[in-house]
């Protein structure tokens, strides 16, 4: 039992460490960046198609499970939430990755382009570092991930389109 124990503070401190260094660098908000040591949210463009936004600023894609090439046979449609991964940063009105950044409450006109795709919004500012609204965009490959066929992020997972 004793083994157990030391085993397991041991891999709390290396988990608080790698915690610690991304919280400082500002990489990650939240307990969840926890969860990136086990899985990294990114490039999910690379094994999804019919990739769009759908309902209210969800992002809906048709996903192979992780690895397999999106011109393969692919798997059924999930809609992922984009407010449980993207927010506004610290400049006040530019898209952020975020977990929990609910950034449909001040961006409008939202929509996505291009083969890497990319988020395009008008978003009025939350602070008063940022004075006027501004069209701003995100890289969604950036934080956006296929996991076994489902669209996920930092601050959740998708569900199936039915």
């Amino acid at each position: 039992m004793q083994i157990f124990f030391s085993t397991f503070t041991a891999v709390l401190s290396m988990v608080a460490v790698v915690f610690a260094r991304r919280a400082g660098a500002g990489l990650y908000r939240g307990s969840a960046a926890v969860l990136d040591v086990i899985y990294e949210h990114h490039d999910f463009s690379k094994s999804c198609q019919n990739i769009a936004l759908s309902g209210k600023l969800s992002l809906s894609a048709a996903c192979n499970a992780h690895g397999i090439d999106a011109k393969t046979v692919l798997a059924a449609t999930t809609e992922l939430d984009l407010n449980l991964c993207i927010g506004l940063g610290e400049a006040g009105n530019q898209l952020s990755w975020e977990v929990y950044g609910k950034f449909s409450n001040y961006c409008s006109n939202c929509k996505v382009e291009g083969t890497l795709p990319i988020l395009t919004c008008t978003c009025a500012p939350i602070n008063e570092v940022a004075k006027n609204p501004a069209t701003t965009s995100i890289a969604l490959d950036g934080g956006i991930g296929n996991e076994n066929g489902t669209l996920s992020c930092r601050g959740g997972v998708g569900s199936l389109v039915r």
